[in-house]
């Protein structure tokens, strides 16, 4: 399952996230069926979701989170500065507008609020998994294929970039598999 090959990267998630700030209110974008939710909470947050998959928030809601649907964070009405941290774990490739997106979680966040994010560049994924397996490999067309189902790409600069336009400071990016 997923989940459990993600754990122990969720669990530093967690430590770095409470390193930061006291848990509070934490947002999970792109909850699905509420794992991370569950750890979180063993951590001492109080855990909210925001997921799109209705069979998934009724999952979650069934075990006791409060989580909302919609396909954007503004839609769902959670107030602003109602968190303390936000977590977008291989998730922020979906959202149809990053921008509002990023600007969305600013929002929400309070002052001195943490944002933890977990984003692939996939044109780097690719272009390596290129150099190792020789172009046109079938490997190389069944990565591109789930890759390019994600809605962009980005560079560890850019990111840093569109950050600090949206108002986030304090930023730590760092960029390693």
């Amino acid at each position: 399952e997923l989940f459990r090959q993600k754990e122990s990267l969720l669990r530093l998630i967690l430590l770095g996230i409470s390193r930061r700030i006291t848990p509070g209110r934490l947002l999970d974008f792109g909850s699905n069926y509420g794992r991370f939710l569950v750890l979180a909470q063993s951590y001492g947050w109080e855990p909210f979701g925001f997921e799109p998959c209705q069979e998934a928030v009724e999952f979650s809601r069934q075990h006791g989170f409060e989580v909302r649907s919609g396909w954007s964070l503004d839609e769902v009405g959670f107030p602003d500065n109602y968190f303390d941290a936000v977590t977008a774990i291989d998730s922020f490739y979906y959202p149809q507008d990053p921008m509002a997106t990023l600007k969305s979680f600013h929002r929400v966040l309070r002052s001195g609020g943490v944002l933890a994010m977990r984003v692939s560049n996939k044109r780097a994924v690719l272009g390596l998994i290129r150099r190792l397996t020789g172009e046109g490999s079938s490997r190389d067309r069944a990565l591109s294929r789930i890759l390019q189902a994600q809605s962009h790409s980005i560079s560890i600069s850019r990111l840093k970039w569109i950050l600090l336009s949206v108002g986030f400071n304090d930023i730590e990016i760092i960029s390693r598999a």
